[in-house]
């Protein structure tokens, strides 16, 4: 419970209460009047990602590429790598995938309470995940998040799991910093 009130429920609301959105489905929330040029150094916030199986664990080949490409966008944003261990900014990500299915058809009325459902070749069911992925810029000093960026994609096939997360951890860190 801790965990959803700490990442979902700040999300949610700031999904709800910020019109931010940018590229191609990328949602983003941020404090206003931020001079990020006040924090040329960032790192990866260590911490525990979930189960050590999980395809984000800290340290898995997934982990180890968003990384990469974040490093890549970050510095080409002019933020350069901490060598310290004492960064100016951390920088999070975390993912979620919700599991969505539908059914369809042909249905129609006829009368109240009757229906007809159409012939039975006529039905279908779809079942597939939603990924989500979460950024969050948070400054060190004071451990509050100065913005967040996040985007979905579809996943139909397990195989595209990886392939999407780093498409989508891209399209993200283009929006950062706010212009």
């Amino acid at each position: 419970m801790r965990l959803l009130r700490a990442t979902l429920l700040p999300m949610l609301l700031v999904a709800l209460l910020t019109p931010g959105a940018s590229a191609k489905g990328v949602k983003t929330a941020h404090e206003d009047g931020v001079d990020y040029s006040a924090y040329p150094t960032f790192d990866w916030r260590p911490g525990h990602k979930g189960h050590p199986d999980a395809p984000l664990a800290e340290g898995s080949p997934l982990d180890r590429r968003l990384r990469s490409i974040g490093e890549k966008l970050l510095r080409a944003a002019g933020f350069e790598k901490s060598v310290t261990g004492e960064p100016d900014l951390w920088i999070t990500f975390y993912g979620m995938l919700e599991d969505i299915g539908s059914v369809g058809g042909v249905n129609f009325e006829l009368s109240e309470h009757v229906s007809w459902i159409g012939d039975p070749g006529s039905h279908y069911a779809q079942f597939y995940q939603q990924g989500t992925l979460v950024v969050e810029v948070v400054d060190a000093a004071s451990d509050e998040v100065l913005w967040r960026g996040w985007a979905s994609e579809t996943i139909k096939k397990p195989s595209q799991l990886e392939k999407k997360a780093e498409k989508v951890m891209s399209r993200i860190l283009k929006q950062f910093p706010p212009r």
